[in-house]
């Protein structure tokens, strides 16, 4: 159902319904397993218990976007600022914001910056953008590990790429890895939760420019690339 294409008022309470109940249910189970990690259990029941509750937590807001999809409801940035922006100076910001969370997870940052680097877009959405892209690589990659972020011109466009060692993914993963509140396979290597909402948002704000955001990866264990291309300040959008 596209945006354009609203229910009626009797499909709409039965969405509606439909989704009360399941999110009663798993706000149930989450509740149940708040209260057993509150017990005295052992450390492997610990750990698939807050397993268990993320998972709830994820798949009852997926099914609450799924709804707000099916309502036509936008979401995030709609409109943007633009102006004529040094990529290369972006970057440089973004690795100098990160530099504490790399330091202190001992990992290496290899950035290669050929030519200099010019695009139209709104200054902190990129920003946001290029942190988003590399914290994502820190949190799934492990301690004392390599991320190389490397960008360049690419016929009339700029091409960004964020490569790194870590939990890599599977095919599956690839299929859902943009969609909001997808529950991935791959766990990060910093015992966070999975947060993959930013990286939806991230596609969202590579596509507000006129770009595009793709990931790649051999599977599981082999370190995904992400790939980010922008028009440059001489290729119109």
């Amino acid at each position: 159902m596209t945006g354009d294409q609203q229910p009626g008022t009797n499909e709409l309470s039965e969405r509606l319904h439909r989704f009360s109940h399941d999110l009663k249910n798993k706000l149930g189970g989450t509740l149940e397993v708040v209260r057993m990690l509150a017990t005295e259990i052992d450390a492997k029941e610990r750990a698939e218990f807050s397993a268990f509750a993320e998972k709830n937590v994820f798949h009852a807001l997926r099914t609450l976007e799924e709804l707000m999809d099916e309502l036509g409801v936008e979401r995030g940035v709609q409109q943007i600022t633009i102006e004529d922006l040094d990529l290369n100076e972006l970057i440089r910001q973004a690795t100098r914001d990160l530099a504490a969370r790399l330091e202190r997870r001992e990992q290496h940052l290899s950035v290669e910056l050929i030519g200099d680097l010019h695009v139209p877009g709104d200054r902190e959405l990129l920003l946001e953008l290029l942190r988003a892209l590399l914290n994502n690589a820190s949190r799934y990659s492990d301690p004392k590990s390599t991320i190389k972020l490397s960008a360049l011109q690419d016929g009339g466009r700029v091409m960004i790429t964020v490569q790194d060692q870590g939990q890599g993914l599977s095919d599956a993963d690839l299929k859902e890895l943009f969609t909001r509140y997808a529950w991935l396979s791959t766990r990060s290597t910093d015992g966070s939760g999975q947060a993959r909402a930013t990286l939806s948002r991230a596609k969202h704000w590579a596509e507000l420019h006129g770009g595009a955001l793709q990931a790649s990866s051999e599977g599981p264990g082999t370190g995904s690339t992400f790939t980010l291309r922008l028009p440059g300040s001489n290729d119109p959008v």
